[in-house]
């Protein structure tokens, strides 16, 4: 079982941020982001709205114990794109950085063509 304060560590190890970063982000204090992932403290609803907004998760995600991670895939849709290239939208949209770069890679490994300069986060 997974507590609140795991799944936000993992959720910020996982997009390379420190926990000086998130706070920013958040607009909270780095003591406050400590308190969270250490689960000494929770954060209030707008604050775990904010957070699931953040990573792209369900709120859900965020507090209950057993449930599972699913990305929200979060972007508009553009009618003059073919049904796969919206399936690969939806599937790109819906991983965090660190997948979307390995896929990058390895679509760029398989094909042969470099796409761009992959960032590194």
């Amino acid at each position: 079982m997974n507590s609140f304060g795991k799944k936000l560590r993992e959720l910020r190890e996982e997009q390379n941020l420190t926990q000086p970063q998130l706070a920013k982000e958040l607009g909270v204090s780095n003591a406050v982001i400590s308190y969270w992932e250490n689960d000494l403290n929770e954060p209030k609803a707008s604050h775990i709205e904010k957070i699931a907004n953040f990573f792209n998760v369900s709120t859900d995600y965020l507090i209950k114990p057993t449930e599972t991670l699913e990305y929200i895939a979060v972007f508009p849709t553009a009618p003059n794109l073919s049904e796969i290239d919206q399936n690969l939208l939806t599937l790109f949209h819906s991983m965090t950085h660190a997948q979307q770069i390995r896929f990058l890679a390895y679509g760029e490994g398989i094909t042969g063509i470099t796409v761009s300069k992959i960032p590194k986060n």
